[in-house]
């Protein structure tokens, strides 16, 4: 057992290296990228008939973009006219699963940590059956490289130990795609992505 465990913090070592030289990489990366859309956002709007014919969810989870992110926001008024409910998640204190509540309307935000809008503390607490989740790269078998903070891989752990399974999708552009991020024993594989070219799922 002492070896297993040895042997588990040597691979964390690694895979923790490894993801930081990509995070640079996949910063720089998606700074030039996002330099060259200027319609991204639309174009992923494009594809929100997509997500409710795959996975008809009754409650999606955004986010509120920040640095170069693709913005799902006009994503989210489509499947909001498309009748599902929406949230933004509320972050917490490190290491600890995010709280997604109810989003009306932008007047309503917040500032919340990392330079990012919430929802007020007032806002309904909902429980998300589709997660839109921001990320710096992934790969083809659906593994996502974020920020390092582990809030998305703790909150979607968190969600299944409560019985409640959550669909995660990436957003993304398309050249954000990398032949495989370094991943790590805690790690959660999405759903499936969607870039500017569509939606697959992985």
């Amino acid at each position: 057992m002492r070896e297993q465990g040895l042997l588990l913090m040597v691979a964390e070592d690694i895979s923790a290296t490894e993801k930081a030289a990509c995070r640079i990489a996949a910063q720089q990366t998606r700074r030039i990228v996002a330099q060259t859309y200027h319609d991204i956002d639309k174009q992923i709007a494009r594809f929100a008939d997509d997500l409710v014919t795959q996975f008809a969810p009754a409650t999606v989870a955004g986010y509120w973009p920040i640095r170069d992110e693709v913005s799902p926001l006009r994503l989210m008024m489509a499947l909001k006219h498309a009748g599902c409910h929406l949230c933004l998640p509320e972050t917490g204190a490190p290491h600890t699963p995010l709280t997604f509540r109810a989003f009306g309307s932008e007047a309503e935000l917040v500032d919340g940590p990392y330079k990012t809008r919430q929802p007020p503390p007032t806002a309904d607490i909902l429980l998300p059956h589709l997660i839109l989740t921001p990320l710096l790269a992934f790969d083809k078998q659906g593994y996502r490289l974020g920020y390092g903070g582990g809030f998305y891989d703790r909150t979607l752990a968190a969600l299944d130990a409560e019985g409640h399974s959550c669909i995660a999708v990436g957003i993304a552009y398309d050249e954000q795609e990398v032949p495989q991020v370094p991943i790590g024993p805690y790690d959660r594989r999405l759903t499936g992505i969607l870039t500017n070219s569509g939606l697959y799922l992985a």
